[in-house]
């Protein structure tokens, strides 16, 4: 279940990016050290925990995963006394992922520009991780983004986002016996 929604939201945050220049990485795997000069944004994916995991009687699997999905953008104003706003337009980039991931569009795909608001997911496999776990996201805050060790000047802002994902394979609930026999019983004596 884990690595079909991982796979799922890279390829939406990629998808969601093109064109943009945009770098997406899931956290695990990157390494400044061997990170190539980049003056693009980048996108770190953290899988940070998922501390609410329960099975229901019967056996269905609830786990509620809690998401980063931190957003970096090389400030070449520190100071901001360009006036052009380039700066700050920075973040409308996260703004743009932060819209996208928290629409909870459902099993609804577009080959629409995602950039429209309400077009719905942009990949087949955010449709079929809904229509499967009943996956969805809900927003927790925008706070500082982890530090990564990069030389430049960084601005970076962490979306927060948890979400609930249902397991059915692990349920063990038999289908019921069926009824077979039927005794009448007189509808004017009491019921005991």
């Amino acid at each position: 279940m884990l690595g079909s929604i991982l796979d799922a939201i890279l390829q939406e945050i990629k998808a969601l990016l093109s064109g943009t220049g945009a770098t997406v990485i899931l956290k695990i795997n990157f390494k400044s050290s061997k990170f190539p000069d980049n003056n693009g944004n980048l996108v770190l994916l953290d899988l940070e925990a998922a501390p609410d995991t329960i099975q229901f009687p019967g056996g269905v699997t609830r786990c509620d995963y809690d998401f980063g999905m931190n957003s970096y953008n090389y400030e070449p104003d520190a100071y901001v006394d360009d006036d052009s706003g380039y700066s700050t337009s920075l973040l409308d980039f996260i703004d743009t992922i932060r819209r996208h991931f928290t629409a909870n569009y459902g099993n609804f795909v577009s080959t629409q520009n995602p950039y429209i608001e309400g077009t719905g997911w942009i990949t087949p496999a955010m449709g079929a991780i809904f229509d499967t776990y009943q996956f969805q996201f809900t927003l927790t805050g925008i706070i500082n983004a982890d530090s990564i060790d990069m030389s430049g000047l960084i601005m970076g802002y962490k979306i927060g986002l948890i979400s609930t994902a249902f397991d059915f394979t692990t349920n063990f609930i038999e289908e019921a016996i069926p009824l077979e026999i039927v005794t009448q019983i007189d509808p004017d004596e009491p019921i005991s």
